[in-house]
């Protein structure tokens, strides 16, 4: 999982390392797009509801696809009182050897998937993950799989005015839940020398 780490202050990017990425529980991670303090908001219930899984105290942990279905419903609850949390959100996890992905937007419309994406993303970087598996397919590796996320990150930063190429990244497996630090967070590589950026009227 990757994101950008923008956050927007109506159409000003304010805000440069802003983290987007939450680990929830043991091995699930929350990622948002969208208005920053209703994430927080998110945030804040989903410590409420891993307390409470701890306070049972039963062996029982909350899976990443039970994390999933409670954040759908308070979307969706959300919306039916026409105060909609104003976040596109994707679940993803891996436990009991197997991994978890899915999404949920503001209306509480949710799903399960292979491939996920928010925002701008579902437009431009939901065709090239397809294009690398098709390329790749099961055989893909860890590196390549890296590798076509930050295409799809740099594509977003150059063609979406709300995206940064400061990204986290966010790796769910056996050994656990890794996110990238914010102060080891990846700055892509970039290039405007293209003449009609450098030359955009045309003239020398």
């Amino acid at each position: 999982m990757v994101s950008d780490m923008l956050g927007s202050y109506g159409s000003m990017a304010r805000f440069k390392s802003i983290e987007r990425l939450k680990q929830c529980g043991e091995s699930t991670v929350v990622g948002a797009g969208g208005d920053l303090s209703d994430f927080q908001y998110i945030d804040d219930l989903l410590a409420e509801l891993m307390e409470g899984d701890a306070v049972n105290d039963d062996g029982n942990k909350l899976s990443s696809k039970s994390i999933h279905a409670y954040i759908s419903r308070v979307m969706y609850n959300r919306r039916s009182k026409m105060d909609p949390l104003w976040n596109s959100l994707v679940v993803g996890g891996f436990s009991n050897g197997k991994s978890f992905l899915a999404t949920c937007d503001m209306m509480g419309t949710q799903y399960e998937d292979d491939m996920v994406a928010t925002g701008y993303g579902g437009h431009l970087a939901l065709p090239l993950m397809r294009e690398a598996v098709e390329k790749w397919g099961s055989a893909m590796t860890e590196e390549q799989a890296r590798t076509t996320l930050e295409t799809c990150m740099r594509v977003l930063w150059y063609r979406d005015c709300r995206a940064a190429n400061k990204l986290q990244f966010a790796k769910m497996s056996a050994a656990g839940v890794e996110i990238t630090p914010a102060d080891q967070a990846i700055v892509l590589s970039t290039q405007w020398q293209q003449k009609k950026m450098v030359h955009p009227g045309g003239h020398d």
